[in-house]
């Protein structure tokens, strides 16, 4: 088991290579009691260089399930800055993955919402990004009617039989939240 790190540099040396399994765990864990360390690891992940940062979001994918709702709205708010920023994939997709888990900041910033929008339906994109795109896009939209239009329209455009099964499922769920929410 490695030591714990006291200090940010020793955070980031501990960070910059590959992880045990256990660790990562443990670090997770870590993150409900120990608000210095998920400072100091939330400041690595949107100010690291990638590979910091990718390890440093991994770890919070861990966190125990309470926690990531709990976190100050300016976590999220700089996890929506860096997912559109980052040219990491890996850091995309996992950024994208603790914001879904997250506390949603109200009023919501609208420049996320187009970018989950346009990430949805761009090819350039991994599937796994453009599903989490496609969620959050409606965890966005569904207490705003309007907005819940626009995103129906855009789930219509995507054609089902060219989707892989994969971004296929979530537009399936997605298009099914929608229509329950317009007869409920």
């Amino acid at each position: 088991m490695v030591s714990p790190a006291s200090s940010a540099s020793e955070w980031q040396d501990m960070l910059s290579g590959r992880l045990p399994m256990r660790e990562v765990r443990a670090w997770g864990k870590r993150l409900a009691h120990d608000g210095m360390f998920r400072d100091t690891l939330h400041h690595i992940m949107t100010d690291g260089d990638s590979r910091m940062a990718e390890n440093a979001a991994w770890v919070f994918t861990y966190a125990d399930a309470d926690v990531l709702p709990s976190l100050p709205s300016h976590y999220v708010d700089t996890w929506m800055e860096r997912v559109m920023n980052t040219r990491s994939e890996t850091l995309r997709r996992l950024l994208l993955t603790l914001i879904s888990r997250s506390t949603l900041p109200h009023p919501f910033r609208t420049d996320f919402l187009d970018y989950c929008l346009a990430g949805m339906s761009s090819s350039r994109y991994p599937h796994s990004v453009r599903a989490l795109c496609m969620k959050l896009a409606y965890k966005l939209c569904r207490t705003h009617p309007e907005l819940l239009e626009e995103l129906k329209l855009n789930l219509e455009i995507m054609e089902p039989d060219l989707l892989p099964p994969s971004l296929r499922s979530v537009r399936c769920r997605v298009m099914a939240g929608i229509a329950s929410q317009k007869r409920g």
